[in-house]
């Protein structure tokens, strides 16, 4: 009965264990959402700007270096992007490795079902009896 526990209690451990890797794969997510956000508006502040000076006719060797510069920002959040995709897989396979582990205590844990404890019949009490005896008479 003790080795049931301890495998209770390792499925215990490894389910919360999952649900922090999951926690994490989530929060990493979100981070790239975010990141895919900041992206979004150096793309649309890259896309004014040229479209301004190529409309102005104005468009200046100085202009290329600022582009160049909002272009190496998204490289930079690409990069972080990268990154952080590794840090998901890594998590998924942390998370796969948790999974068959839980897969083996499953496989081990004795799937016959315990007994309920039996009743026990009683007889209901007999109401006691009336004296007949009665000397009041």
């Amino acid at each position: 009965m003790a080795d049931f526990f301890d495998k209770l209690k390792k499925g215990a451990k490894e389910a919360t264990e999952k649900a922090g890797i999951l926690a994490k794969i989530t929060g990493l997510k979100a981070q790239i959402g975010n990141i895919n956000l900041k992206k979004d508006g150096l793309f649309k502040e890259l896309g004014k700007v040229f479209f301004n000076e190529v409309k102005a006719g104005t468009f200046k060797e100085e202009l290329k270096e600022s582009l160049k510069k909002v272009v190496d920002e998204i490289d930079a959040l690409d990069s972080e992007i990268a990154k952080l995709n590794g840090e998901i897989a890594k998590l998924n396979e942390d998370l796969k490795k948790v999974s068959e582990k839980d897969a083996e205590i499953k496989e081990a844990t004795p799937t016959e079902q315990i007994e309920e404890p039996k009743q026990i019949e009683t007889k209901p009490e007999e109401p006691p009896k009336e004296n007949k005896n009665n000397s009041q008479g």
